[in-house]
């Protein structure tokens, strides 16, 4: 086998691996942070809803029995 072929391609292997490292390195992108977005409470809404709806109908039978 060369010997100067080896050492020559050894040392390209090694200069193409530092720059591929540095390359990885420059690639590396900081993480954004996300965004917090208030999510709604879908299952408090219909409570709230049927809430209101039951209150509603209670004043209406009321109001009809006062009559």
């Amino acid at each position: 086998m060369n010997t100067e072929g080896y050492r020559r391609w050894k040392k390209e292997k090694e200069e193409r691996t530092e720059k591929d490292n540095k390359i990885i390195k420059k690639k590396k992108k900081k993480k954004k942070k996300k965004k917090v977005v208030a999510q709604r409470d879908t299952n408090l809404e219909m409570k709230l809803n049927n809430n209101i709806k039951d209150t509603i109908s209670e004043l209406l039978d009321q109001f009809v029995n006062i009559w």
